[in-house]
């Protein structure tokens, strides 16, 4: 629920839906958010007691719910508080990274090949290899015919006998 007076993840998922334009319905809501009728219902009520969302009628017929300002300040701290844990991750993910990359420096590689797809992970390895290793050694991706270099691979967690290889993933996530 909410923690220190934050939002949910569901109730951010929520106001997010509504600043999108989703429907009023709540049967398009819980479509939308993949969660039960009742759910959403119960989250709606919530939500209009704490101020975050209000009702408004159309036609005498029909509800809209309106996110108010309460509900979009309250999101955009719930959304900064996310940026700033992604930021931290990444953070950490790049030192890490530079630790890997300057002890297999300091042993004698200079020729260093990317193994996996050219996605987030292979971009943080790039910077970071620029910022610490440089001209003083090459980042390839893969495969490279001669035997003078390491593969790091990316998305690949089995092990391999093969001493050349470092799993950056397996790596990193037994340092988290």
């Amino acid at each position: 629920m909410n923690q220190a007076g934050g939002l949910s993840q569901k109730q951010a998922a929520l106001i997010e839906a509504l600043h999108k334009g989703a429907s009023s319905s709540q049967r398009v809501l819980s479509a939308t958010l993949g969660v039960s009728l009742g759910q959403v219902n119960s989250l709606i009520n919530e939500m209009i007691n704490s101020g975050d969302i209000a009702v408004v009628r159309n036609n005498g017929r029909s509800v809209k719910y309106v996110v108010t300002n309460n509900g979009s300040i309250r999101w955009m701290r719930y959304t900064r508080g996310k940026l700033s844990e992604a930021f931290k991750c990444i953070s950490d993910v790049k030192r890490l990274v530079g630790t890997i990359l300057d002890r297999l420096f300091e042993q004698g590689t200079r020729v260093f090949v990317l193994d996996g797809e050219n996605d987030t992970m292979a971009a943080i390895v790039s910077e970071v290899f620029r910022e610490a290793i440089g001209n003083k050694g090459k980042l390839l991706w893969g495969p490279v015919k001669d035997d003078n270099h390491i593969v790091l691979k990316l998305d690949d967690i089995t092990s391999s006998s093969n001493e050349r290889v470092v799993n950056l993933l397996q790596e990193v996530a037994s340092r988290f």
